[in-house]
This record gives structure tokens, sequence and C-alpha cells, in this order.
């Protein structure tokens, strides 16, 4: 059973949003199972396109799908702002933080806060490139609240994926 559907729009060459692709959105939703793509650029594949994992162009695809569970990767780094806007405005939309931990200081963290969407960012890593480890070391050191960390590192994926 497929529980899961990734993709990776800078590596594969394509504009999510396009209409074309929304057999595969509505596919995701018939099977109940939530979409992680990658959004922001793409450092480790020379060969890839930027704009591609620009989280906008998820903003469409999510307005379109208000059902639709929606995971965007790494950030959106560097379109933090960006990212933030998609997931301030869009239920379904959700972000991890699996980027080098130190772009982490430049990231909005308080804005997630005062607008109430902490529990929309879930823990990830982006390995191999960073450990497991390493990684929630990098999560509890941000200058945020416990109970934020927390939801972070597991508390919200719990909720989202409905793991007991």
């Amino acid at each position: 059973n497929l529980k899961w559907l990734k993709l990776v729009p800078p590596l594969q060459k394509f504009d999510p949003s396009e209409e074309r692709y929304n057999p595969l959105w509505e596919k995701a939703l018939d099977l109940n199972i939530p979409v992680w793509t990658h959004t922001g650029h793409q450092v480790s594949v020379p060969t890839s396109v930027a704009k591609y994992g620009h989280p906008m162009l998820i903003d469409e695809v999510a307005m379109r799908y208000p059902d639709l569970t929606i995971i965007m990767g790494h950030l959106a780094a560097p379109w933090f702002w960006d990212a933030w806007s998609v997931v301030l405005r869009r239920d379904n939309v959700y972000l991890d933080v699996s980027v080098w931990h130190t772009l982490y200081p430049y990231f909005p963290w308080s804005a997630f806060t005062d607008n109430g969407i902490e529990h929309k960012l879930l823990f990830a890593t982006d390995f191999p490139f960073t450990s497991f480890e390493v990684g929630i070391q990098a999560v509890k050191n941000l200058p945020i609240s416990d109970d934020f960390k927390r939801k972070i590192l597991g508390e919200n994926a719990q909720k989202l994926l409905n793991i007991k």
C-alpha cells in the first residue's frame, strides 16, 4: 500500500501548479495519502531547476485541493517568508525543517508562534547530508519555547499523520 507520495520538482523539472498534474493530486486524495514535495533550491544536484521548488507553486495546488495534505520540504530555503505565507494561508500545507541547520537563524520561527501555526512545522533531516542526531540537537538549540520544540520533534507529525 502506498503511504506517501514524494516529489522533487526541481530535479524532475516540472511546475507542480500546472493543471496537467491535477490527476496526480486527485489520485493522492483518492488514496488518502499526504504529498511531500521538495521546496527550495537544490544545491546537491547542479542540473536541478530552482524555480520549480518555489513554495508559491504549492500555494496554487493547495488552493485547488484544500483536502490534500501537502508537506513542503527543507523549509523552502531560501524562500522562508514565502513558505510561511503559504503555510499561514493554507490549512492543508505544512513545512518540514530538513535543511542545513546553519540556515535556522534566518528562518522566521517567531512568525509561526505569533500567528498560531506552530503545529505546521515537522521534524525531518536531510540524510545523508545531516544525521538524525545532528538534526534533533539543532532543533533543541533553537531560540524557541520548549513546547514549540516538542511540537516540531514529534507532536505535530503524530497529529497530522494520526500516529499513536
